[in-house]
């Protein structure tokens, strides 16, 4: 029992009926959907064409049938779209959803909506992106963001030594935008870390101490016209760029174009964070090195869970649950647990 709802900038949808509440007496309180013996959950993804929030937003349907409860689900038009995320917040609250799961896109602009949810009773859940505060999420289901980019980090690293390229590595970050999320700031740092740079500070994108393997950060908007933006930048500052870190696999198809346009798919490794099943073959094919793949399926389908859980039986959020990420390769490397083609194409989503 669920339905979708796709938002363009600045509108706004009423589910009162959807609910099966507002327009019902007796529907008082914050989980007026409960009260007359459903659950109503509201899922709200950055995007519907992204396959990972595709993944996400078809699990948590898979498990809300399987639960028997209903779920709402809103996505807006881009990965930068937070007044879609908004609308779909107000419009939760005035359903008396009983809890909200949300990928926010910027988590400071929403959080004073979230607090109104919060007032209302109504728990948050954070899907795949931490909250700001993060004390505005009753618990948070995501990838150890930093942990990702480590070990991606660490596989173009091990990959490079074993080439004799490391020492001359010249690098450019890929990174989603301007507003620097905790998820976009963790990647990249987790990157430079396990790639073996000094991050200075651990949650500033930008602030390491200068070397010469560090090209620069440019962001992308998490989506391939950017991320072919961003690459075209970085090798007019830098022809020899030899490594593209990218905080996801669609700014990295709009990189892997602008060095494929350049002439130097041949002298340019590509790594990046997700897992989606189009990128496998990419791998295999030699455009991509490596992927970190996480698990949005298994985020969605704890947080329906969880929220299940808890109205029904009253047990508490665990505050923080790991999802998982795991790098698969066409080509192993010493030192880093890397799973093969065969697995990825098991285990891939979108």
């Amino acid at each position: 029992m669920y339905s979708n709802k796709y938002f363009g900038k600045g509108s706004k949808l009423a589910i009162a009926a959807a609910a099966g509440c507002l327009v019902l007496s007796g529907c008082s309180g914050s989980s007026g959907a409960s009260a007359n013996g459903d659950i109503l959950i509201g899922l709200i993804t950055k995007t519907e064409t992204t396959p990972f929030f595709a993944a996400m937003s078809e699990a948590a349907k898979a498990e809300a049938k399987k639960q028997g409860i209903q779920l709402q689900t809103y996505a807006g038009t881009s990965q930068v779209d937070t007044d879609s995320q908004v609308s779909a917040i107000e419009d939760l609250i005035a359903a008396h959803a009983d809890a909200i799961m949300i990928t926010a896109i910027d988590p400071v602009a929403i959080a004073p909506q979230l607090q109104r949810a919060k007032d209302a009773g109504i728990p948050v859940i954070a899907l795949d992106t931490p909250l700001t505060p993060t004390t505005l999420a009753d618990s948070t289901i995501a990838t150890d963001n930093f942990k990702a980019g480590e070990l991606i980090g660490q596989y173009a690293k091990a990959a490079m030594t074993a080439s004799g390229t490391y020492d001359s590595a010249h690098v450019a970050l890929l990174d989603m935008s301007v507003s620097k999320v905790s998820l976009d700031v963790d990647r990249d740092q987790g990157f430079m870390s396990g790639f073996g740079f000094d991050i200075a500070d651990k949650g500033t994108i930008g602030d390491e101490p200068s070397d010469p393997r560090i090209v620069g950060h440019e962001v992308t908007d998490g989506d391939p016209a950017g991320g072919r933006r961003a690459m075209e930048n970085l090798l007019q500052s830098d022809p020899d760029i030899n490594l593209v870190y990218a905080m996801s696999e669609q700014p990295a198809n709009g990189a892997y174009e602008a060095i494929a346009a350049a002439g130097k798919s041949d002298s340019v490794s590509v790594v990046a964070i997700d897992g989606e099943c189009a990128a496998v073959d990419k791998v295999a094919a030699g455009q991509f090195d490596a992927i970190s793949m996480q698990f949005p399926a298994t985020m969605a389908t704890l947080g329906v869970r969880a929220v299940v859980d808890h109205v029904r039986n009253g047990t508490p959020f665990a505050q923080s649950v790991d999802s998982g990420v795991q790098v698969y390769a066409a080509n192993p490397v010493d030192g880093v647990d890397v799973k093969d083609i065969a697995w990825a194409k098991q285990n891939c989503w979108g």
